[in-house]
């Protein structure tokens, strides 16, 4: 059994982690090795996992398998039902891991809400200065493609008007709220801010059916959690009204 498996570090996420074959080949005596874990190790590239599917040792796991499960027949029956207004929220650090999934939201939604770091390239790709923040910045054309790609197809899509910004990235961290288009150097964007939360939820509040995946800030730090613990909250509340699926 493993219980956990030990993600490698972040210098070898971007190959194929070399301490993570030496340490699989270490089980390599197993009928299989099943993954149970349904999202944290998977996600990362340079984890054991990923090694465990090169030496094709690798078996799914309930867990896994009920999680992507869920997240086809939860998006197959929003767009079934056809309840509009439809929109998504979709939040994470990157937009890189997300490109597939707002291209296809971008076909089918009324309303396209971005939180999380992922938003800082969309102020960058209007000429909008972001601190510190995260910014892939080999994104910048697909982030102006997404946002000339949601016009031309009638979406609305809303960014944070506000956000929480901190002077490092750490629970002790000076924080405040600014503007999105006045964030200082040397500052960074962790959370969205509490006009951002209004004008999302009035948005939702017209709405039949609601996809969110991903979190609107680093809800690992309190201080910056609540633009996804009110998200959650608006969604659940109004459950028996809407649509409404909510995957990590």
């Amino acid at each position: 059994m493993l219980p956990n498996p030990i993600a490698t570090t972040a210098a070898n996420a971007k190959t194929t982690p070399p301490h993570g074959v030496e340490f699989i080949k270490g089980v390599n005596g197993l009928d299989k090795v099943v993954l149970r874990d349904p999202c944290g190790s998977v996600a990362e590239v340079g984890s054991n996992i990923w090694s465990a599917a090169l030496l094709d040792l690798l078996h799914i796991g309930i867990y896994l398998v009920s999680d992507y499960s869920f997240i086809k027949v939860c998006i197959l029956k929003c767009i079934k039902a056809k309840k509009k207004p439809f929109a998504a929220i979709v939040g994470g650090s990157k937009v890189s891991s997300k490109i597939g999934v707002i291209e296809s939201l971008l076909e089918k939604v009324d309303y396209l809400i971005l939180g999380g770091g992922m938003i800082f390239i969309f102020y960058k790709a209007q000429g909008i200065s972001v601190g510190s923040s995260l910014v892939e910045k080999d994104k910048l054309e697909l982030a102006t493609s997404l946002i000339a790609k949601a016009k031309a197809k009638g979406v609305s899509l809303l960014l944070p008007i506000d956000v929480i910004i901190a002077d490092k990235f750490a629970l002790d961290a000076n924080n405040k709220i600014v503007p999105a288009s006045s964030i200082p150097d040397g500052w960074m964007g962790l959370d969205i801010g509490p006009d951002s939360i209004k004008t999302f939820n009035d948005a939702l509040d017209t709405t039949q059916t609601i996809i969110w995946n991903g979190p609107m800030g680093v809800f690992e730090f309190d201080k910056f959690a609540v633009g996804t613990e009110v998200s959650s909250w608006h969604s659940f509340l109004y459950i028996n009204m809407f649509t409404t699926y909510i995957g990590s």
